[in-house]
């Protein structure tokens, strides 16, 4: 079942207006965390949050750095 599927499927449960999707612990996290995914009537994804209890710090040494380097550094040290 693909993406699509899961999310019509989800919508067409009771009541209009925007619906939620809540994944609710994320796993492969180290610590806590969780996505909101909001849907419009149509099903389409209209605004989706991350949220991570714990402070990283990645923002102090990344600051002056090419953003070039960026993705290459942060994906040695977190997988999210």
């Amino acid at each position: 079942m693909s993406l699509k599927d899961i999310i019509k499927k989800i919508t067409q449960k009771g009541g209009k207006g925007m619906k939620k999707i809540e994944i609710n612990p994320m796993t492969r996290l180290e610590g806590h965390g969780k996505i909101t995914i909001f849907l419009d009537e149509q099903g389409n994804v209209e605004n989706a949050f991350m949220q991570v209890v714990e402070f990283m710090g990645y923002e102090k040494f990344l600051i002056g750095m090419p953003i070039e380097e960026v993705p290459r550094t942060v994906s040695t040290i977190c997988g999210v």
